[in-house]
């Protein structure tokens, strides 16, 4: 146990320093080699990922003509109207660019051009290729389907779905052993067929969560839950929900997974459901219809400090707000401020994907 005299130096250390912005981490480390070594350490890292994934100042990252455009997603935040331009470090032009997902400020990137994968990092500008030799790390942008998350090691897991000719292979890459290797893969055949629709994973907890579409008709689709520890996957049920050409979106509110999920055409009947030790509950409906066409492949974040839904289509880029607040449901509204061909949200933090 520390004596008294440093209590208020491990307050600096445990309980200060992790909450910093990443930028101000940074200058930290000039103090003392002390802090230099302590603030690089896995411990500090894990910490400061910690309070920095339930921090007001999200952020939103688009591809723009001619670099990446970070902005706040915080409207309090004396830098909202104030975007920074990110240098593209691969050697390629920004609507080359395909955000797939994000965890702890790394982004899954995918080069179009080439089909490469690549983590990176826009604050630190660090990146690493996942592409080989073998043809292992590059994406399908029809067919393919991904998701990052941690294992209870603190090793960053990347999972990656591939189709090719309805032969379905599950990749995973190690971050820590910069390597690929395969699982078990899945033998029903409703989720081989190139008719299936998968959305980007969603982390909740120790898993991630997959919606699998056949062919949009209803009663067709399923989520899919990979444990990250036991690399296996099970499947779970969608709501029973009557309807015509129901779809769901998955999204992570207060570490519990919840289900956005719409039935019809453009004037949408929207309901939200929560899981519950694998049975789902209803948490509202929408009291009027949403007059707006929902893609399955969305990826939507949950924003702590507004309680709304960000919504990012990954086809169109199109961005979109959904007031979850149970008092006042406004339903969409379009953020047209970001519209571009490849969003993705994030927060930042000084985790490297040069691990």
């Amino acid at each position: 146990m520390a004596d008294l005299p440093d209590l208020p130096f491990l307050v600096v250390l445990y309980v200060i320093l992790p909450r910093l912005p990443p930028k101000v981490v940074t200058q930290c480390k000039v103090v003392c080699k002390q802090w230099l070594s302590f603030l690089s350490s896995p411990e500090f890292l894990r910490l400061h990922c910690y309070f920095m994934r339930t921090s007001v100042d999200q952020k939103i990252i688009t591809a723009g003509p001619r670099s990446c455009i970070v902005r706040s997603l915080d409207r309090e935040s004396p830098n909202f109207n104030l975007p920074t331009n990110v240098h593209i470090p691969f050697n390629c032009q920004s609507y080359n660019l395909l955000f797939i997902s994000s965890l702890d400020g790394m982004l899954c990137v995918c080069l179009k051009k080439t089909c490469e994968l690549a983590v990176w990092n826009p604050l630190t500008r660090v990146y690493r290729k996942l592409s080989n030799s073998n043809g292992q790390g590059f994406y399908d942008l029809e067919y393919d389907s991904l998701g990052i998350c941690i294992d209870s090691s603190y090793d960053y897991i990347i999972v990656h779905i591939k189709r090719i000719q309805s032969i379905l292979t599950i990749w995973i890459y190690s971050m820590r052993q910069n390597s690929w290797s395969t699982i078990r893969c899945l033998e029903d055949t409703v989720y081989l067929g190139h008719t299936s629709t998968w959305s980007p994973g969603t982390l909740c907890g120790n898993s991630l969560y997959f919606t699998v579409c056949q062919g949009c008709r209803s009663g067709n689709e399923t989520l899919l839950r990979f444990d990250v520890d036991s690399r296996m996957f099970s499947v779970i049920g969608f709501p029973n929900v009557c309807g015509q050409r129901v779809l769901g979106n998955l999204v992570n509110i207060r570490d519990e997974l919840h289900l956005i999920l719409h039935s019809g055409f453009y004037n949408l009947h929207v309901e939200l459901w929560k899981l519950q030790t694998e049975t789902w509950m209803k948490v509202f409906v929408y009291p009027h219809a949403v007059h707006k066409p929902v893609s399955l492949v969305s990826s939507i974040k949950y924003v702590n400090a507004t309680g709304n839904c960000i919504e990012v289509d990954l086809m169109s880029g199109a961005v979109g707000q959904i007031d979850l607040s149970m008092n006042e449901i406004t339903g969409f509204s379009n953020l047209p401020l970001y519209e571009s061909l490849s969003t993705v949200i994030y927060h930042e933090t000084i985790v490297s994907p040069d691990l």
